[in-house]
């Protein structure tokens, strides 16, 4: 996406710290944008591999956060000594009151903000039909399906980003924009799990398949394997005749679902995962040009996808996270609900227009709640050195309101990458 803005040298903050980082010259000037999606430990190894250059970090903090633990740019803006300047005035869009709404929002004054998209008469109760009618405005600003750029689609949850998806290729294919017949592939769904949450074993089940990261000669790099047995703590993969302890190469892995979908030539679809050999790049979309029998995929836009990579879905609808950082004239929204930052994101990313279906309006501002931050051991220290909190019971109850607010998020599948 930067590259397309003209920064022909960007890559992501991963491929920098692996090798990008020993090729700094001494005038070096790092800048990281949406550096409020980093966690704490990346930003750590950024701020270390930084030390002779100059760094520049864009985000803002009141849109999403990392992930893995710790509000990497939130606590450095709160309790660092660094200096941060604020740009006030919003550009992106070119609408007045669309503007103003979006101001609204960005002041933390979630319920406000939609309201006045309301108002605007962008906020259209559907009831059972809104991913249909959403799918239909889809089109529709996309110069029936002819201008997809044009226009970007998001909804909160994988549910809802894959009824959307198969609403809009059904369009396709009635438009005769892809062919109605397919062929179906299997792919493979990352599960959003923390570090801690792939070092427990009771979260595994067979039929899951673990992909490991490291380099292709190794025993395991490369390679996705399916689950076959837990066992004393342990797993046991098809293929490979040794049992994993999660807990040892938690770093060394990632864990997914498989997935049946259907593609047709003509298909935009999104990358899930990096892939070193190929340069895919995790959240480029791609267009299918040619599906070859051994099931490799050649793209459009030059990138071929090995038959054995399979980390990719649709590219018509994305999580608000990964919507972050895009623009497009319009943006159209499928939501049964919202919280405060994925209604910012995502309402954020139109020029001209921002239109949220939903099936019933009341519902999606009872749960728009405010913005909320998760709790760093630095806001600990400070609330305990103002005396707000009682360093026992207090950091308890709070430990495990935020722990409950977690769980609760995932089990509605809430901003799932």
């Amino acid at each position: 996406m930067l590259r397309k803005d003209g920064f022909t040298n960007a890559t992501t903050v991963d491929y920098f710290l692996l090798k990008g980082k020993n090729e700094l010259p001494n005038d070096a000037v790092i800048i990281i944008d949406e550096s409020s999606l980093k966690s704490t430990e990346l930003g750590a190894a950024v701020l270390n591999a930084a030390r002779n250059a100059r760094l520049l970090l864009i985000g803002d903090t009141r849109q999403h956060v990392s992930v893995e633990a710790g509000d990497f740019l939130r606590v450095l803006e709160r309790y660092s000594k660094l200096n941060y300047s604020k740009l006030k005035d919003i550009q992106r869009q070119q609408v007045k009151e669309y503007n103003d709404a979006i101001r609204t929002l960005s002041e933390g004054r979630t319920a406000d903000g939609i309201k006045q998209l309301d108002e605007l008469g962008w906020i259209k109760e559907e009831k059972s039909e809104y991913i249909q009618k959403a799918a239909d405005a889809f089109l529709e600003a996309s110069n029936n399906g002819t201008d997809l750029d044009r226009v970007i689609a998001v909804s909160p949850t994988w549910d809802e980003i894959y009824r959307f998806s198969d609403a809009i290729r059904q369009g396709l294919k009635e438009r005769e924009l892809l062919n109605k017949e397919g062929f179906a592939l299997t792919v493979y769904d990352e599960i959003d799990w923390t570090k801690e949450e792939r070092k427990t074993i009771d979260n595994y089940q067979p039929g899951m398949f673990l992909t490991f990261h490291g380099k292709k000669d190794s025993a395991l790099g490369g390679k996705t394997l399916e689950v076959e047995q837990i066992e004393n703590g342990l797993l046991r993969l098809k293929g490979y005749n040794r049992y994993i302890d999660v807990a040892k190469k938690v770093k060394n892995f990632s864990v997914s679902q498989a997935r049946a979908i259907e593609l047709s030539e003509g298909d935009k679809i999104l990358i899930r995962r990096n892939h070193k050999e190929t340069e895919l790049v995790n959240g480029n979309i791609l267009t299918i040009d040619k599906i070859n029998e051994d099931g490799s995929i050649q793209t459009l836009e030059g990138k071929n996808i090995p038959a054995d990579y399979r980390h990719f879905t649709h590219g018509y609808v994305v999580t608000s996270h990964k919507s972050q950082g895009h623009t497009r004239k319009e943006v159209i929204i499928a939501a049964d609900s919202l919280n405060a930052k994925s209604a910012y994101v995502a309402c954020s990313r139109g020029k001209e227009q921002a239109h949220i279906f939903t099936p019933d309006k009341q519902n999606l501002f009872n749960k728009l709640g405010t913005p909320t931050d998760r709790t760093a051991v630095a806001d600990i220290i400070a609330k305990h050195r103002n005396g707000v909190w009682d360093m026992d019971a207090a950091d308890a109850r709070e430990a495990a309101k935020d722990e409950q607010i977690h769980n609760n998020n995932k089990r509605r599948s809430y901003e799932m990458l």
